[in-house]
């Protein structure tokens, strides 16, 4: 009973101390920190992963695009040479019919497939 008494004095003189009250309330202050720090911590990392996945789309976009660019350059430049080969067999053509057939049809025919533009 002795015991009780004085373990109840003891609570009840720890909860009218003032240093007691400030220790406690520091406790939960730096608890309350403690978590605000994880939660910015975390947030900050989220950004971050955001951010770096945000980059890496827009660096396969601008990817993408500059492939498909030089493969529209790459076509216009196809595209060229064979106007430009089909202008040089053309021109072959009107040759040898100028020149009284030089050679016949086929074998003018044949030259144009064998030769490239080079060669015409």
């Amino acid at each position: 009973d002795e015991k009780a008494r004085v373990q109840k004095l003891i609570e009840l003189a720890y909860s009218f101390d003032p240093r007691v009250k400030a220790m406690q309330q520091e406790e939960k202050d730096a608890k309350k920190r403690s978590k605000a720090e994880r939660y910015a911590r975390v947030e900050e990392q989220r950004a971050a992963a955001a951010k770096a996945e945000e980059e890496a789309k827009a660096q396969a976009a601008a990817e993408a695009e500059r492939q498909k660019a030089e493969a529209a350059e790459r076509k216009k430049q196809k595209e060229r040479i064979a106007k430009a080969l089909r202008k040089q067999r053309a021109r072959l053509r009107n040759i040898v019919k100028d020149n009284g057939g030089a050679c016949t049809e086929d074998e003018c025919e044949k030259l144009c497939s064998q030769l490239n533009f080079d060669q015409l």
